[in-house]
């Protein structure tokens, strides 16, 4: 079974095992309730009266999908931190190549003949204008 959790403009996916996901079921038609308003009152531990033998289990099992959760995220965080350097540094190349396409392309009008740079203006204004 798989719940996708939104948070605002996160949208979070959170797979769980065949076990939980018959317990889950089980909870749901004992109680009378639908399987989503289950999962969100589990989620949100709002179960305060709501007792049966599994819920520790529950809550140990709905801990740890909120660590793996959260270092999920932080591996995200930090390669999304890394993209963004890298496309940086990839226009920081491509004004410099620029650069140097001008220059080639004055060298190549003092000397009369024509320049061949088609594929290499198109890559540099690629990255110029991601």
């Amino acid at each position: 079974m798989e719940l996708m959790i939104k948070n605002g403009w996160k949208k979070i996916k959170i797979n769980f095992s065949d076990y939980t996901e018959k317990r889950l079921i089980e909870f749901s038609k004992k109680y009378g309730m639908e399987l989503d308003s289950l999962l969100k009152i589990l989620i949100n531990k709002k179960f305060k009266n709501f007792e049966c033998e599994e819920k520790k289990d529950i809550e140990k099992e709905i801990d740890s999908l909120k660590q793996m959760m959260f270092s999920i995220e932080t591996k995200w965080a930090s390669l999304r931190y890394e993209a963004h350097t890298y496309v940086k540094d990839n226009r920081k190349l491509a004004i410099t190549l620029q650069g140097y396409i001008n220059e080639n392309r004055r060298l190549h009008a003092l000397l009369k003949s024509p320049a061949k740079i088609k594929e290499i203006e198109e890559i540099a204004n690629y990255y110029l204008w991601l």
